[in-house]
């Protein structure tokens, strides 16, 4: 009798939660199956970023706009030195008697393409000189001093090297 209960109660349950166990089945067979890699489709070398202050200055552009009462904005950053890129090296020194002789390889990586190209180490950002905002909220007093903090919080610059002038 309770073999016949235990069949009455596994069938209610299947016709009750068929759709929730097939789901679940479903998902259990999708994880079974392997992941493409797509690391070995593109095997491009990473770009080197070579006009840094570009990018910020549209960046600057676009979230500046976005500060209530400064309206449409154009920037433009003067750069000390722009920006280096130090690559790994490996230095070996060679002691023969009295003369010493050091040398510098650097340190060459080769991506899936057979492409080879120089290990970065770090990548420095540009010095900034100065810069100039033309806004059209400019004439508020309270809006170039947004403008100023935002510039020199993500330039480095002092205030007295940021310039807000009034666009036309």
């Amino acid at each position: 009798m309770e073999k016949l209960n235990l069949g009455k109660n596994l069938t209610q349950i299947w016709e009750r939660y068929r759709y929730v166990l097939f789901v679940i089945l479903l998902g259990m067979g999708l994880m079974m199956i392997p992941a493409q890699s797509k690391h070995s489709e593109s095997a491009e070398p990473l770009p080197i970023p070579t006009d840094h202050a570009e990018s910020l200055e549209t960046q600057l552009q676009r979230i500046l706009s976005q500060i209530d009462g400064v309206g449409r904005a154009e920037v433009l950053l003067t750069e000390r030195t722009g920006s280096e890129t130090s690559f790994q090296t490996n230095t070996s020194s060679d002691t023969q008697g009295e003369n010493s002789r050091q040398t510098c390889d650097a340190v060459i990586i080769e991506d899936a393409a057979r492409q080879e190209q120089g290990l970065i180490r770090r990548i420095d950002p540009p010095d900034y000189r100065g810069a100039i905002i033309a806004c059209q909220g400019a004439a508020s007093a309270q809006v170039r001093l947004a403008v100023v903090e935002a510039v020199r919080c993500v330039t480095g610059l002092r205030a007295d090297q940021i310039s807000v002038v009034k666009m036309k």
